[in-house]
């Protein structure tokens, strides 16, 4: 029998729009125990009363207050980011707070306790794809390297 930390995902920023979707997703197709991390839980609010999701309301930058979450799951998904291009020329240095040095914390932790970290990123990150020009489903690297989906 698997233990309670072999079933159990924990998703930092399930509140927002990707993490919101997911949990649901999971709730609906497997039988996951999910804690889910967030400073809002208005998107999911309809999956509270799920027993096996499990509402933390913190901040995902304190690896101190995650630490006993992320013992509790044998995978991390993380979401939490400012992805709003109104913030990348206002506060640049905010986005890269939020977007690298937190998410490189989160890494250390999750290494530390060997648990699965799944860490998502964006087109700010990767470039343009190819698809907006040339319709080709494809996503680009850097300049110099492209690679097929």
């Amino acid at each position: 029998m698997k233990s309670e930390s072999s079933r159990s995902i924990c998703i930092l920023g399930c509140g927002g729009f990707i993490g919101s979707h997911l949990v649901e997703r999971l709730l609906a197709t497997t039988d996951h125990a999910i804690i889910g991390i967030d400073l809002s839980a208005a998107k999911i609010a309809p999956l509270l009363d799920n027993p096996r999701l499990s509402f933390v309301k913190l901040d995902v930058g304190d690896p101190a207050a995650l630490a006993p979450y992320i013992d509790r799951c044998e995978t991390v998904v993380s979401l939490a980011a400012l992805c709003n291009p109104a913030l990348y020329n206002t506060v640049p240095l905010d986005v890269i707070e939020s977007n690298f040095t937190r998410p490189l914390e989160l890494v250390k932790l999750c290494a530390a306790r060997k648990k699965w970290l799944i860490h998502f990123s964006t087109c700010e990150v990767y470039g343009k794809t190819p698809a907006a020009i040339t319709g080709t489903p494809m996503i680009a690297g850097p300049l110099s390297k492209t690679r097929a989906r």
